[in-house]
């Protein structure tokens, strides 16, 4: 069993599809928070999720800073190993869990976790300007999960924290989180965070020689569908293909669905996409 954080906020159809994902393609059970913020005019469709996933803990971000409320959260966590997500992530094939925390205990030393966004097929890096990105040699361990050294790659394959679909040790990530106070700032959305998370990285990198390892995935099994943004701090590039803020709340409502199939039939190169991709309405 894991434990996820997600975070989310006026995105209540992508967080739909991220658990609705979640729970039909994780192969075991999940724990699962979600610290979400939602303006008027999407507080009414959190209240629905709140109460279709009865299953998940709701815990609605009241301040600037996310910090104390992400180590707060982190201590009800039961489980050994964990995974933060972020709302316009979608899993489309089923995910080893079983095997990659198997790994992660075998070479618990040496991995710093299994990252399920990077695959063979991702080359290209699109919040870089779909930069051509170094891919490191990979290992196969299964037939679904390989390894690979980290400081070999670079952009997402030299990016080990990060906080959209990488399963970690619990406890290196309480100890992560918890270094993080010492810079004496609000951390008010992910973005803040994750930026922070890889810059120890890079003083890690560069002070130390590189000898981790990091597992990931030999099929595509999620991607992040970068189709809006919900803050002004970083401007990180999205795909203007998709529906709009009142047209994702018309399906919504309608109870439209991704379409995993489809996803799951393409060899995306790139972590971030812009496909929008859903199946007949069924309800």
């Amino acid at each position: 069993m894991i434990s996820v954080i997600v975070f989310s906020k006026n995105r209540p159809f992508q967080l739909q599809q991220y658990l609705i994902s979640l729970f039909k393609f994780v192969d075991q059970e999940a724990q699962v928070f979600v610290i979400f913020k939602a303006d008027a005019a999407y507080s009414v469709q959190y209240e629905q999720l709140i109460n279709e996933f009865s299953n998940v803990s709701f815990i609605s971000q009241t301040t600037d800073d996310l910090l104390p409320i992400i180590e707060d959260t982190l201590q009800h966590i039961g489980n050994q190993f964990m995974m933060f997500g972020v709302d316009d992530v979608l899993f489309y094939r089923s995910i080893p869990t079983s095997d990659i925390i198997q790994y992660l205990e075998l070479y618990a030393d040496t991995v710093v976790g299994c990252s399920l966004r990077l695959n063979p097929y991702i080359q290209f890096c699109h919040s870089a300007g779909n930069v051509r990105m170094c891919v490191p040699r990979l290992t196969d361990l299964t037939e679904q999960v390989s390894y690979f050294r980290l400081g070999e790659g670079s952009f997402d394959w030299d990016y080990p924290y990060e906080l959209s679909a990488t399963i970690y040790p619990t406890k290196s990530m309480i100890s992560l989180i918890q270094s993080l106070k010492w810079q004496n700032k609000k951390f008010n959305t992910p973005n803040f965070i994750e930026e922070a998370m890889a810059m120890s990285y890079l003083h890690y990198k560069y002070n130390k020689p590189v000898n981790s390892n990091m597992l990931c995935m030999r099929k595509p099994c999620c991607s992040i569908i970068t189709i809006n943004r919900v803050q002004d701090e970083f401007q990180n590039p999205i795909f203007e293909s998709g529906p709009s803020d009142e047209e994702l709340a018309v399906l919504f409502d309608r109870k439209v669905n991704y379409d995993y199939e489809a996803y799951a039939n393409k060899s995306w190169d790139s972590v971030h996409i812009g496909d929008f991709l859903t199946s007949v309405h069924s309800g």
